[in-house]
């Protein structure tokens, strides 16, 4: 239980890091790319998670006996907790800006030398 408490706390990190990136690149709808963090990626797993419950109760497991109050638990760990820090860390990420290149390019380009002989394929 403590590592889906940590994963939930963490999701104002997710948020911060997909907006700067979501701004450094130029996006043009960032609030979607914070909604398919917040969403996407948990939703997925809690529907493989509740597929493969429903198949394990279908073939009599007594693995399918999970708790109703567990479910409810996840549900608003994922929805109060995580999702508003999702969207937090994207308000805070997207006030700071893009993040900085540190590398710079040049427009001449470079001729490409020939290749040697031991990146030949038949050589490998």
């Amino acid at each position: 239980m403590a590592m889906l408490v940590l994963y939930a706390l963490h999701g104002s990190v997710a948020g911060y890091v997909t907006a700067r990136f979501y701004r450094t690149f130029y996006g043009e709808s960032w609030r979607k790319a914070v909604a398919c963090t917040a969403l996407g990626f948990p939703g997925i797993v809690f529907g493989v998670w509740v597929m493969v419950d429903i198949v394990a109760f279908w073939q009599g497991s007594t693995y399918a006996d999970i708790p109703s109050r567990a479910v409810f638990v996840l549900i608003s760990l994922w929805l109060a907790v995580s999702t508003p820090l999702v969207l937090l860390g994207a308000h805070i990420g997207y006030k700071r800006g893009a993040i900085g290149v540190l590398a710079r390019t040049r427009r001449v380009p470079r001729q490409i030398p020939a290749k040697t002989i031991n990146l030949l394929l038949w050589f490998a």
